[in-house]
């Protein structure tokens, strides 16, 4: 059998070579080699005790204190939390995220009526209850007058749904019922106004919300169904119509205001609004209600063009006049 103090002269030469590859200091490495040492410690002899006494533990010599070891310094990368996978993506390219813009009107091709009245309520003092009608509109007989009325009170479903005013949206929606039956539509409009009363009853605004788009969406369909695509038309202007009177006049009181365009959205949804007029049949634009529509519509688009959205004071009040015309010739 092999001397075993030269079997551990052989073992201490890998350890050796070990701490030298992985850059560790001699005496952290002849640390190792000790702490393998197979030799064994003699035992210390009894300690005496005195009589009567209780024996002491025995005191094991301490050992002495390692050198300390020299470590590269630790460097701390900050890692964004997972929640965030915007940030771990800037991260990982090195890419600095630009700031989100300043909050604004929404685009014009996406704006719709809740988003409108929102926007409008941001950049005015609107006090949206003052801003209802003192009565409301009786149905009229003839349908083209009808469609364009049941828009505009759809457009006034969305200021109740702004004031958070259940009574007033549910006596609403009832002379929104009463113009649906001129039209041929109260029977499949019925349960959807239901639905909405009772969200509007219990003050469900976030559900209302989301609801109140599809059902007047409905309105539209089904009158297109009927092969009444003129009513559909007529009904998205008045809703359309409506609601620029309500920004007019907040804006034409309000010279603080810096976004003028309220007053018509923007001049993008006013073309669009124009283009849906001239899709009209030539029969119904010659209906003198709607030459009157027809001839508002293009006064507006004429005037807006020109003004890059930033017009005097002058264009502000037309246009509050000329909305407030056609909404009083259209009853």
């Amino acid at each position: 059998m092999n001397n075993p103090r030269q079997f551990r002269i052989k073992t201490r030469m890998p350890f050796r070579a070990l701490a030298r590859s992985c850059g560790l200091s001699m005496i952290f490495a002849t640390g190792m080699l000790h702490a393998e040492d197979p030799t064994p410690v003699p035992a210390s002899p009894p300690l005496a005790v005195a009589p009567g006494s209780a024996p002491s533990s025995p005191s094991l010599p301490s050992a002495p204190t390692p050198a300390p070891v020299a470590t590269a310094p630790t460097v701390s990368i900050p890692t964004p939390p997972p929640s965030d996978p915007v940030a771990m993506k800037s991260a990982d390219t090195a890419v600095t995220v630009p700031e989100a813009p300043a909050a604004g009107p929404p685009a014009p091709q996406d704006m719709q009526p809740p988003e409108f009245l929102a926007c409008v309520g941001q950049q005015t003092k609107a006090r949206w209850r003052q801003l209802y009608r003192e009565q409301a509109p009786t149905p009229s007989s003839q349908r083209l007058r009808a469609a364009f009325t049941l828009g505009s009170l759809q457009g006034d479903a969305y200021l109740a749904l702004q004031a958070g005013d259940s009574q007033r949206f549910r006596d609403n929606n009832q002379d929104v019922l009463n113009h649906c039956r001129v039209l041929g539509l109260a029977e499949k409009m019925s349960p959807d106004l239901m639905a909405e009363a009772k969200m509007a009853q219990t003050e469900d605004w976030a559900a209302l919300r989301a609801k109140i788009g599809g059902t007047h969406k409905l309105t539209e369909t089904l009158l297109q169904e009927q092969r009444d695509e003129d009513l559909a038309i007529l009904v998205n202007l008045g809703m359309w119509m409506r609601l620029f009177e309500v920004a007019s006049t907040l804006v034409v009181n309000d010279t603080e205001v810096q976004n003028k365009s309220l007053c018509v959205g923007s001049v993008h949804l006013l073309n669009e609004l124009m283009a849906r007029y001239e899709r009209l049949t030539e029969s119904t634009r010659q209906d003198p209600s709607v030459v009157l529509l027809g001839n508002v519509l293009q006064m507006l688009q004429k005037h807006w063009s020109n003004t890059d959205e930033a017009p005097p004071q002058e264009t502000i009040e037309m246009t509050f006049e000329k909305l407030r015309f056609i909404m009083e010739k259209m009853k």
